[in-house]
């Protein structure tokens, strides 16, 4: 057998992608399409068992049936009307929807800001800051190809950006990691994908960080007005994290070490400046993102017990996406109201593609029941009724593969592939 667990296609699509790329789309070569010669659609409300009135909203917004009734539900959940508010801790896995990097950076660093504010001594206090938080800053060199130095303003300028100013290729790179206890990651970097099992995308909760022992880096600087431990991520020997959110109660731990990235930064070049210039470096940091907050393509396969909104993306699929990660209304949180009219329906190509494989499980259903029906062959039977004699037939009768010749089908005696 050649099986594919597809996801529902109505997820974001990888940024830049053109039609002739989407598998389901009549621009694109219909490869995957013609070989498909069984279709069995898995259309129940598994993710939202504890609130199926929801998950029917979102069954609409897929297939673009969705009204104002539905729309209205929905905004129910805006912060500051009908009694809802927003708790200062919310329990179990929670992060910010965003809909551009940009977004994300400003409410991953306003986070930041308040655990400093609630934490951390002033400026001008004599106290030392504790020992619970560190900001970890990449360590900014010239690129091997690049004659440009690198001054001590400009480097600093650089650590103090969002991970959208730096990027690898796709990849972004964060100039400076906020650590302290309990704060949440996600991994950026398949290199120990073999070796850990960590990849691109995975979620994380920090455990510790362990600096080197020949370190000369760590020291108190002053962030957002508040004192807090520094370090330079080329002192950093490793930093331990665990697997978030635990799953069956195990916490799974795993450490990773600083990489070194070559890198393209946008950066303001002084103070006065008002745009912004590209240059190349190379920069060591640990292969990590903040994930308080998260974009829509980010968020493609969590589940999470609260989402936070604070602005929709007026595609189909980024609200769907997004949506559908909250099990239930009660998880969901919204800063503005969603629009009905702001909502895109899914392209007419989808919504056909959907109508071919709906059609395709009705042929294949049929002939399924008709297999059911004839009962086992020569008579045999198993003695558990008719639920026996689909399965004797399959055990009785030979099997045999068809030569591959673009499509892979297991053929049960002169029956078409199932």
């Amino acid at each position: 057998y050649s099986i594919i667990f597809a996801g529902d296609f109505n997820q974001c699509e990888p940024v830049g992608m053109i039609d002739k790329e989407k598998l389901w789309h009549p621009f694109s070569s219909r490869h995957f399409e013609n070989n498909i010669n069984c279709c069995i659609i898995l259309d129940g409300l598994h993710r939202f068992k504890d609130d199926e009135e929801y998950g029917l909203i979102l069954q609409k917004l897929c297939s673009g049936d969705m009204t104002q009734a539905d729309v209205d539900r929905i905004n129910e959940r805006v912060v500051g009307t009908g009694g809802v508010a927003l708790p200062r801790n919310l329990e179990g896995d929670t992060c910010y929807a965003c809909s551009k990097n940009s977004q994300r950076n400003a409410i991953t660093a306003a986070i930041f800001r308040e655990h400093l504010r609630q934490t951390h001594p002033e400026a001008d206090s004599a106290e030392e800051p504790p020992g619970h938080t560190v900001i970890i800053k990449g360590l900014i060199e010239p690129s091997i190809s690049s004659d440009r130095r690198i001054g001590s303003v400009m480097r600093r300028r650089i650590v103090q950006l969002g991970d959208n100013d730096m990027r690898q290729d796709t990849t972004l790179v964060s100039p400076h990691l906020c650590c302290y206890n309990g704060a949440y990651f996600m991994c950026n970097s398949n290199d120990e994908l073999k070796e850990q099992g960590i990849g691109n995308g995975t979620q994380c909760r920090l455990i510790r960080v362990k600096l080197r022992e020949d370190q000369t880096s760590y020291k108190c600087e002053v962030w957002d007005g508040r004192k807090v431990w520094t370090v330079c991520a080329s002192d950093v020997e490793f930093v331990e994290f665990e697997h978030y959110p635990i799953r069956n109660g195990v916490a799974k731990s795993f450490k990773l070490m600083p990489k070194r990235f070559y890198v393209a930064v946008k950066v303001l070049p002084h103070d006065i400046a008002t745009e912004t210039i590209t240059m190349k470096c190379r920069v060591t940091q640990l292969p990590l993102n903040a994930s308080d907050a998260i974009t829509g393509h980010k968020l493609q396969g969590l589940t999470k017990d609260n989402v936070i909104v604070k602005g929709w993306n007026k595609s189909v699929k980024w609200i769907y996406t997004v949506l559908s990660r909250v099990r239930t209304l009660a998880g969901l949180f919204i800063f503005e109201k969603l629009q009905l009219r702001d909502i895109k329906p899914p392209s007419r190509e989808y919504l056909d593609f959907l109508e071919r494989m709906k059609k395709k499980e009705n042929e294949d259903l049929e002939r399924a029941m008709r297999i059911w029906r004839s009962g086992p062959p020569n008579g045999a039977g198993n003695g558990h009724g008719d639920a026996g004699k689909l399965v004797d037939r399959f055990q009785h009768r030979p099997r045999r593969l068809r030569p591959y010749h673009g499509r892979l089908s297991l053929l049960p005696g002169s029956e078409a592939g199932h």
